[in-house]
């Protein structure tokens, strides 16, 4: 049998199938179709049962949580179902009471961790987004951090402090192989002195750290966030960041970064200098994704996109300690 990390995307999906099934044999969840739908960071998959009730099952990938983590993302999503109206996953649980399973597949090595949610139907915008769209996003960003403020964090949660990610331990003895790797190691520091500089009494908590548009999505009755796998504490700033790094070569970017901000007052305000953390936050983002990519050999889809995408990060970062933005805003000001 080939090892699992010689297998394509598909290969290694085909693979994980087993433990899905695995997963929704423990779930008591059964099953009249499967179908895969995402290898990245994890890996999911859509289950329809016979009585036609959806579900996802996602397969934790190892090393990136450990089992009191993912405990803790369930806590929080449970506690934010009960306390908002907020259209998110809810966490399923085993006839005994759990909601973390163990699953294994032949030919994958070891045994890994395994959840299932509620489907949630809705439409992906992505490069199609408004400014409508930007300021729901920003709305339901708002009422997440707002959340954050209000709930009291039980012991023994633990998820991981953002500002500790953003480094380039991965890949900085890589980056050569593919780029000039002055400049990111200028753009950390420069990224990491700006972030210190705001210190963590205000704007900082639990944040969902990874609203891009693959992970917010619009129903018939507003707008569903999923995901929530990289939920963490951080300047709230980096909610608004991940959001908007999507689009910081958009000729629209200021009109829908102002759109998000209105969104966001609706309910709470925003920081006084909100518009420049966006852009400090936004450089993290960049170099949080470099590094994480250098982590992500075992994915060949993942690896391909990184060796395409890491000129374009370093013309990025280099602009931003050159100005301050990732953003060419000479040519936005002329357009």
């Amino acid at each position: 049998m080939k090892d699992y990390l010689e297998l394509t995307v598909g290969g290694q999906f085909r693979r994980l199938r087993a433990a899905a099934l695995d997963a929704c044999r423990q779930f008591d969840i059964a099953i009249a179709e499967i179908k895969p739908l995402n290898h990245g960071e994890n890996t999911t998959f859509r289950v329809t049962d016979t009585n036609g009730e959806k579900h996802v099952i996602r397969i934790h990938r190892t090393g990136y949580q450990t089992f009191e983590t993912i405990d803790s993302e369930l806590t929080f999503l449970e506690a934010l179902n009960a306390g908002t109206e907020l259209n998110i996953p809810k966490p399923r649980h085993t006839p005994s009471g759990e909601h973390i399973v163990e699953v294994q597949a032949k030919g994958v090595e070891g045994s890994r961790y395994a959840v299932a949610f509620n489907w949630i139907d809705g439409r992906f915008v992505d490069e199609r987004a408004t400014d409508r769209h930007l300021r729901m996003t920003g709305k339901l960003t708002a009422a997440l951090h707002t959340f954050a403020d209000n709930w009291k964090v039980p012991d023994g949660f633990q998820r991981r402090n953002w500002h500790d990610e953003f480094h380039l331990t991965n890949s900085e003895n890589r980056l050569h192989e593919f780029v000039d790797p002055k400049p990111f190691s200028e753009a950390y520091r420069l990224m990491r002195k700006q972030i210190k500089s705001y210190g963590t009494d205000k704007e900082f908590g639990i944040i969902h750290a990874d609203l891009h548009f693959g992970n917010v999505f619009f129903t018939e009755n507003g707008i569903a966030a999923i995901d929530f796998d990289d939920l963490g504490f951080a300047n709230y700033a980096y909610d608004y960041a991940v959001t908007m790094t999507s689009y910081r070569r958009d000729k629209r970017f200021e009109k829908l970064r102002d759109a998000y901000g209105e969104g966001y007052e609706k309910l709470r305000p925003l920081p006084i200098d909100w518009r420049e953390r966006l852009e400090v936050f936004m450089a993290a983002r960049v170099i949080f994704m470099v590094d994480w990519f250098f982590t992500r050999d075992d994915n060949p889809r993942l690896r391909g996109y990184r060796d395409r995408a890491l000129p374009m990060w370093e013309k990025d970062l280099r602009r931003y300690i050159d100005t301050g933005s990732l953003r060419d805003t000479t040519q936005e000001t002329a357009a």
